[in-house]
């Protein structure tokens, strides 16, 4: 499930002529802060994705999916799982890129922004590989230990 803040649709498109869709029941979620949300609304978002291939070429990605609208989501956008899966979209987090294999291998560059006040690092180990595929629901036991705010 993708969800993105309506407000922030809004922003993002010139006009916001997108149909809103309404479900025939509606969908409860618990948010971070354990606050439960209804949903009962969402668009069919395109997105299409510009860039230079490996060989000066341009080409253009385009991305389809249900996207569930959401009053006051925090981080504006969730993207779920199974569209990175199901088109192939590797993210690299550390380099700041995602290649969308199903779409001649394109590498975009991409910006990640945090908020200081909810910057949190955590060092998960595993005494073992660990992997957990899409689809999936796994229980997995961490041991959290206290980090200096250094």
């Amino acid at each position: 499930m993708s969800l993105k803040d309506r407000e922030f649709i809004k922003s993002i498109t010139s006009n916001f002529a997108t149909k809103v869709r309404k479900l025939a029941f509606s969908i409860s979620i618990r948010d971070i802060e354990n606050k439960i949300h209804n949903l009962n609304e969402y668009i069919l978002m395109n997105d299409f994705i510009k860039e230079t291939l490996s060989n000066n070429t341009s080409a253009v990605a385009f991305l389809q999916r249900k996207v569930y609208l959401m009053n006051d989501l925090k981080m504006k956008m969730l993207i779920d799982i199974d569209i990175l899966s199901s088109k192939r979209i590797q993210l690299n987090l550390n380099a700041r890129i995602l290649q969308i294999d199903s779409c001649q291998d394109i590498i975009v560059k991409i910006n990640i922004v945090t908020r200081k006040e909810i910057n949190l690092k955590r060092i998960v180990r595993s005494r073992g590989k660990i992997i957990v595929s899409s689809h999936v629901f796994l229980k997995i036991s961490i041991k959290v230990k206290n980090i200096s705010k250094n």
